[in-house]
């Protein structure tokens, strides 16, 4: 199982469905609405921060997975893991986390 796997299955662990509904309802994804398609965990901030420190060292290409993601926690994760690498980066690893293709 990758590295990839391994952080949808950890973040997983985490997911309530009873907040997973209130968050769709609130971030608006049903059809026509501006989060269409948008689907939740149910997970804290907290919660998400610590499985993406987990997972730092993720390769950019997963990163990038990450962030086409309908899942919203996953997404934030990818961010976060971004986040992270951009500020501990020194000047060539900011160009290659700022240039890297997204998709």
């Amino acid at each position: 199982m990758s590295n990839l796997d391994n952080l949808k299955k950890d973040l997983k662990r985490y997911e309530r469905l009873g907040q997973a509904k209130a968050l769709s309802r609130f971030f608006k994804t049903g059809k026509g609405e501006y989060g269409e398609g948008d689907e939740f965990l149910g997970l804290m901030t907290d919660e998400t921060r610590s499985v993406a420190r987990k997972y730092f060292d993720l390769p950019l290409a997963g990163v990038s997975k990450l962030l086409a993601s309908k899942i919203h926690e996953e997404r934030v994760a990818a961010v976060m893991i971004l986040t992270k690498r951009f500020n501990k980066a020194d000047l060539s690893g900011k160009k290659v986390i700022g240039v890297y293709p997204i998709y």
